[in-house]
């Protein structure tokens, strides 16, 4: 028993140990949103070109062919039906970045004021720890 007690703490005790300290999060300034706007955009295009694309070369081959009927049923085979949902759904990817590219630009010529904790590194007796501090800022659209 005081082996299995004596393992589960070590166990508890090196989880601890080596366990890393969470990445802060810089607030994005008004260029990355702008940066990210321009990404998405060309993105969407993208997306939306070879989405459209597809399905209309996927539309038009079906067409063109004639449609052999299948042995022991009275219907016929649709050759272009994964092709052409692959296109729409490039299409709706790009819609959705299109979205999601002027929401980013509307954040970047928002101003706003707002209160971050920032954390400063200071020293205590023979330790450097970071201690938190309000931080007021005020972000401008140009």
């Amino acid at each position: 028993m005081k082996q299995i007690l004596l393992i589960a703490f070590l166990i508890i005790n090196t989880a601890q140990l080596f366990a890393q300290e969470p990445v802060q999060q810089q607030a994005l300034t008004q260029a990355d949103y702008l940066e990210k706007s321009k990404k998405q955009k060309t993105a969407a295009w993208i997306a939306t070109g070879a989405g459209a694309g597809l399905f209309l070369v996927t539309v038009v081959a079906v067409a063109a062919t004639p449609a052999m009927p299948t042995f022991g049923d009275d219907e016929t085979e649709s050759t272009g039906t994964v092709p052409a949902a692959i296109g729409l759904a490039g299409v709706a990817t790009g819609v959705y970045l299109f979205i999601a590219s002027g929401k980013n630009k509307k954040r970047a010529r928002e101003a706003s004021v707002f209160l971050d904790i920032e954390k400063a590194p200071s020293l205590k007796l023979t330790a450097i720890k970071s201690q938190p501090y309000p931080a007021l800022g005020l972000r401008l659209s140009l």
